[in-house]
């Protein structure tokens, strides 16, 4: 691949650009993508891509028809981003497992993070959550990344069917998931989209001494020294609680994972 890309976003859907500006490059995004708000462009004003569109889009999963959403190891800065409307491709992958109607989207927001991965890795990853949080979540994501703070893995719980222990059994971070509060009949916060669970196989829920999933019980001991592990004080417990979330592990059954506003 030709194309160079050296910037925090790069969200486009014109025929043929090459040598732009950033200048240029920022006007584009501006004009054509209105539904999306940048929150993270810490290189934009000094970095030029060059880039031929036809690579471009041959390394970049198409989120509409008209608009290419960086992903994974394809960035090589940190992106940050909001879509205030889920796409509706991302609602179909989502109906029947996570997301109950498409009427129940409309509350919901898209926000895809930059994240460091256990082997220091830069990803990104995508989080479904409250639209009045988006924002929020994207700052707190920023500050995460920016303390190196590392993050196993970001990807929509649909991508375990809606299994929340799957999910957690995989370490995986995300945030919406319409279920009911674990052995109770009320939903949790998670159905709309104001709880987020970071690392949750080193953060386990602990209910009468047992940690859940059952894989986690190593990690009932919060004294051990493992990556992701979140303690009270530090980068990932202020990002949260400095903005009004509540933090699972200050409950008489802990949940050391779980972030709710």
């Amino acid at each position: 691949m030709t194309s160079k890309i050296l910037i925090s976003l790069l969200v486009l859907a014109i025929d043929s650009i090459s040598q732009v500006t950033i200048t240029e490059l920022a006007s584009a995004i501006k004009s054509k993508f209105i539904n999306y708000e940048t929150i993270a462009l810490s290189t934009l004003d000094n970095t030029i891509a060059t880039f031929e569109t036809t690579e471009f889009f041959d390394d970049y999963s198409i989120a509409h028809d008209d608009e290419c959403v960086p992903q994974g190891d394809a960035i090589d800065n940190e992106l940050f981003l909001i879509h205030s409307d889920i796409p509706d491709n991302v609602i179909e992958t989502m109906l029947g497992k996570s997301l109950p109607t498409v009427e129940f989207a409309q509350i919901l927001s898209l926000v895809t993070v930059t994240y460091i991965d256990y082997d220091g890795n830069i990803k990104t990853g995508d989080l479904i959550v409250h639209k009045d949080l988006a924002q929020e979540v994207a700052e707190i994501f920023q500050e995460i990344y920016d303390s190196k703070f590392p993050i196993a893995n970001i990807s929509l719980v649909d991508v375990y069917n809606a299994d929340d222990n799957l999910s957690m059994i995989n370490n995986n971070t995300s945030a919406f998931n319409y279920r009911l509060i674990h052995g109770s009949s009320m939903l949790s916060n998670h159905s709309y989209g104001r709880s987020i669970d970071i690392n949750p196989l080193v953060n386990p829920h602990v209910i009468n001494g047992t940690a859940y999933p059952a894989e986690a019980a190593s990690y009932i001991d919060r004294t051990i020294d493992t990556p992701g592990l979140i303690r009270e004080g530090d980068a990932v417990y202020n990002a949260f609680v400095s903005r009004g979330w509540t933090w699972g592990g200050h409950w008489s059954n802990p949940d050391y994972q779980h972030f709710e506003k």
